[in-house]
């Protein structure tokens, strides 16, 4: 299906929108001599900031746009998180080599600061500009086309706007139209783009084709209480856990706010969690699957975008794991997400008691063998 998907920023990754009307409003207005309206700002949108100034400043636009950074940047502090589900689409599709792309109006400079702010300085392979003479989506999405080895029909773009529709038309891709934000006009985005209107990132998921994908978000209190009721058996049975309850009381496991835990799905079936623990220059992992779904290839699945989000989460940092030498299975899982056996296995005592473990480690941006991709398929 789809090999590239593409994404603008404001409106569609986060709710950046009134952040920059406001920034315009504040560095832009005492350069022109009143207050600018939110229609006088709108009205230059499609082009980059650049651009923007440039139409509504005949003179000293250099410095009213050094005071545009200065108030994008500060007004951004109070947004720094995407839309809800957004991060957890992009590591899924990140992890079935779905080429990732941003094709924005926005200038390059305000770009990187947004993607700072929101912690995905690292989850795009591609990164397309606009102009401050006209708008140029329709060029951008022309000159990934070239550059990659896909056709039009493996490339789709997801937008906010009827102008992103029409761009997409012309340049003979699928645009999918983002209206999760509240000023979303879905009756408008019905009308110019009949059937791919998305009042969800959860319903852009399924539009792309993503019923068969695993997807995860951080867990929640019920599947705590859950997960500590699987019970395994055999040599597994070390793993199983004791209440939650129990948890609680000692924050420990499950309860310990130190983790950073997110559980993991398969249509509605709750399959695993993993568990990404910050350190001062590394990520502790941590992973464990629902008994009647182990051997069935979600562990390395779920080890794959784990990693890819501990990159976004945490850039940088190497991960590493402790594993008991026994459990074969596991480390042949870590191994082929990029994980190697470091130094001689050694004892630990744990809360399962004291067992002979080697720590395997991931470095950051290590090549994964993901050889399997439903989407393509």
């Amino acid at each position: 299906m789809f090999k590239m998907i593409a994404f603008d920023m404001d409106g569609n990754i986060a709710d950046t929108i009134p952040l920059c009307v406001e920034a315009f409003r504040r560095s832009v207005s005492p350069y022109v001599g009143h207050e600018l309206s939110e229609q006088e700002i709108v009205e230059t949108f499609g082009l980059n900031e650049i651009g923007m100034i440039k139409a509504l400043v005949s003179e000293n636009w250099e410095v009213a746009l050094q005071d545009f950074y200065c108030a994008y940047t500060l007004l951004h502090r109070q947004i720094t998180k995407p839309f809800p589900g957004i991060l957890e689409l992009l590591t899924v599709l990140k992890s079935q080599n779905i080429i990732l792309a941003l094709v924005t109006g926005k200038g390059e400079k305000s770009c990187r600061i947004s993607l700072k702010e929101l912690g995905l300085e690292h989850m795009f392979d591609a990164i397309c500009y606009g102009s401050e003479k006209a708008p140029n989506k329709k060029e951008n999405i022309e000159g990934l086309l070239k550059e990659y080895p896909i056709s039009r029909n493996q490339f789709c773009y997801v937008g906010d706007a009827v102008s992103d529709i029409r761009a997409c038309g012309k340049a003979g891709v699928t645009c999918f139209s983002a209206a999760w934000q509240d000023s979303s006009d879905i009756a408008l985005l019905e009308k110019e783009n009949p059937g791919r209107v998305c009042s969800s990132v959860e319903k852009l998921y399924q539009l792309m084709g993503g019923e068969d994908f695993l997807y995860y978000h951080e867990i929640t209190e019920e599947e705590k209480e859950e997960i500590s009721t699987w019970r395994y058996d055999g040599q597994y049975s070390i793993y199983n856990l004791p209440s939650y309850e129990a948890m609680k009381q000692k924050n420990c496991g499950l309860a310990n706010p130190g983790n950073h835990f997110f559980s993991f799905y398969q249509h509605q079936c709750l399959v695993g969690y993993v568990n990404l623990c910050p350190e001062e220059e590394r990520v502790f992992f941590g992973i464990g699957v629902k008994p009647e779904c182990c051997g069935q290839g979600y562990g390395q699945k779920m080890t794959v975008l784990a990693s890819i989000l501990s990159e976004a989460l945490f850039p940088g940092k190497p991960m590493y794991l402790d594993v008991r030498t026994w459990n074969w299975r596991a480390i042949q899982c870590y191994k082929k997400v990029g994980f190697v056996v470091q130094g001689q296995e050694f004892s630990q005592t744990t809360g399962a008691g004291e067992g002979r473990f080697y720590r395997m480690v991931k470095k950051a941006d290590t090549a994964i063998d993901n050889t399997e991709n439903p989407i393509l398929q």
